[in-house]
């Protein structure tokens, strides 16, 4: 329960994170507050007394030099950015380890200080949040912040800084039972005792980790949107309704995930005095992160460089974004495709790619509103439809028409494999240099290879891992290729179809392959690129982001290589260390490739 506030126990709050962080705040979870609805008052704070029994070291209010030198740099709409606050892979184990003992000279005896804290963990399914955690028999708290870190993509930095705001845990010298099992506050708010489900230090650890991530992932939480303006208290209305709000500019979700943790701003008082208090209006939960942070790692502000990512809330949204960025008004052409199903727009994107168009995404039956912008905002002189009417209903061709004054075509077939050789036939002459071919039935290796067909002018054909379709053949034997390439390995193209197309060309028939989808998108890139300045990448196990993207980077000249939401398989990072690009262009959002994966793929940039 929240005791009465009094103005030693606000004094206590403010400056015992120096050496020992004490109690400031406590988040919201599930199980307390409603999504999309003002975040309730959860902060907690300190009597006179330590609230656990244990031992907690003060100092007195002397601004320390790096308390003061935060509170210079405190901005309540950047307090850290996304790349410091969602990187799981700030810090492994052995490093937290080592962090811990650093903290930690000296445990009270018949103390266990969170250094040598060992407890069970659980095992949890993977969701839209975490990645599958593994439970253990006993875990150490640094594999335990370690692993929960990674498997939820939040910093190992943030949980640590988090522990300490909360229960002082990483400076305690006389940590108590009660001290872990409200480690990180998740479940206690303060109407009621914590929930006893989840009073275990593994479980506040995980949970909090889960609640953070949570918040970024829509549907959801909308009450400080990120990119615009809210009103954010100061201090609890109900303990003084006098103390007011002021506006905040939100600029990431990193910054939004701790407000509605720890629904204040701190006041000008708060700030007016580091590491000390301020008055009867001030909180000092989010500054106390920002300071406990900026003391132990540095700016949280930071971001990384080199790195560039075109994003948007969905498929479509994403799609229209990776077009503004590249594309001014007035293009000659817009291609669409579905963005639910990929068959069709495969063979558009070299088409795109060669024409300098862009390709937007629509659902079957409607075009999202953010497309809509986007077409209104680039006034093309044509649309094409790529694909057919079971694809892409004739019912949108009309509304498509209102974007153009210039026609609404389609371009499509009986079948994807039809409809890519009729794209092929609308686009190309005989005699081309090359035509690649690749699976109709999965989209991994088109992906790569799309803009590798754009700059060389060439077609994308569909096949069957088994079978050459007759359509397929035809637009062969028509367009008389130079060579042919197969994009992918004998479980998407098999050594049967490389034969039954060995007869349309005199220049031999080549394949760019690899064990795995990501490893064939470095093939695909190193066979096509001695060096490259920019480097695409996307998500390898879906495709509408690439899909946007691969006719910008056929434009630039640019391979597309693709890599897991959370990881940068090693093929594609030996790729990358060849290629030594100046800058990496990230296609699609955090859900799509993590942060995690943005600061990693920093350290290849130039």
């Amino acid at each position: 329960m929240r005791p009465k506030l009094t103005k030693l126990s606000v004094f206590l709050a403010a400056i015992a994170i120096a050496v020992s962080g004490t109690v400031t705040s406590s988040p919201v979870s599930p199980a307390f507050a409603a999504e999309d609805v003002p975040v309730p008052d959860m902060t907690s704070s300190p009597s006179n007394e330590d609230p656990f029994g244990g031992s907690v070291e003060f100092v007195d209010g002397i601004r320390t030099a790096p308390f003061a030198a935060a509170a210079t740099t405190f901005d309540a709409g950047t307090i850290i950015s996304d790349d410091n606050f969602y990187n799981g892979a700030a810090m492994n184990e052995a490093e937290v380890q080592a962090f811990l003992n650093a903290q930690m000279k000296n445990c009270a005896a018949g103390f266990t200080c969170l250094k040598d804290y060992r407890a069970a963990s659980a095992t949890f399914a993977a969701d839209a949040m975490c990645q599958q955690y593994t439970g253990a028999a006993s875990e150490s708290a640094a594999r335990i912040i370690a692993r929960v870190g990674e498997a939820c993509g939040i910093s190992q930095k943030v949980l640590l800084v988090l522990l300490q705001k909360e229960q002082s845990l990483v400076k305690a010298t006389a940590p108590t039972p009660r001290q872990y099992a409200a480690a990180t506050g998740y479940n206690c708010p303060d109407n009621a005792p914590c929930s006893t489900r989840t009073a275990q230090f593994f479980d506040q650890v995980y949970h909090a980790a889960w609640q953070y991530k949570r918040y970024s992932v829509q549907p959801g939480f909308s009450w400080y949107p990120v990119g615009k303006t809210s009103n954010i208290l100061y201090f609890p209305t109900e303990e003084n309704p006098n103390c007011g709000s002021s506006p905040v500019f939100i600029t990431n979700n990193a910054t939004a995930a701790l407000y509605y943790y720890t629904p204040y701003q701190p006041n000008a008082a708060a700030l007016a005095n580091p590491g000390g208090v301020g008055d009867n209006c001030s909180s000092y939960g989010n500054r106390n992160f920002f300071e406990i942070y900026t003391t132990w790692f540095g700016d949280p502000t930071t971001t990384v460089t080199g790195v560039t990512r075109y994003s948007g809330a969905d498929r479509f949204a994403a799609s229209a974004a990776i077009s503004a960025a590249n594309f001014d008004a007035g293009v000659a052409t817009v291609y669409i495709a579905n963005g639910l199903n990929f068959p069709d727009a495969l063979a558009g994107a070299p088409v795109a790619a060669k024409d300098g168009s862009p390709i937007l995404l629509v659902t079957s039956d409607g075009i999202p509103t953010s497309i809509g912008t986007e077409l209104t905002r680039l006034k093309p002189g044509r649309i094409v439809i790529l694909g057919g009417t079971a694809s892409i209903l004739p019912s949108l061709e009309s509304t498509l028409q209102r974007y153009t004054t210039g026609e609404v075509s389609r371009l499509a077939g009986v079948d994807r494999f039809a409809a890519a050789a009729t794209i092929s036939a609308e686009n190309f002459e005989p005699g081309v240099d090359v035509a690649y071919i690749t699976n109709g039935l999965n989209f991994p290796d088109a992906l790569a290879g799309g803009p590798v067909a754009g700059i060389n002018k060439a077609p994308i054909l569909l096949v069957m891992p088994g079978e050459a379709p007759a359509v397929t053949l035809a637009e062969l034997e028509r367009l008389d290729p130079g060579k042919i390439v197969i994009l992918g390995g004998i479980n998407s193209v098999s050594s049967a179809v490389q034969a039954a197309v060995a007869g349309f060309t005199t220049g031999g028939v080549t394949r760019f392959d690899g064990p795995d989808r990501f490893a064939a998108s470095a093939a695909i890139s190193a066979k096509s690129f001695t060096s490259a300045s920019v480097v695409y990448v996307a998500n390898g196990l879906t495709f509408p982001d690439a899909l946007s993207g691969a006719p910008v980077a056929g434009r630039d000249g640019s391979p597309v290589l693709l890599v897991t939401p959370h990881s940068i398989p090693a093929s594609v990072r030996a790729e990358l260390d060849r290629l030594d690009p100046s800058e990496i262009v990230i296609l699609g959002g955090p859900n799509s490739v993590s942060v995690t994966v943005k600061v990693q793929l920093s350290e290849y940039t130039k």
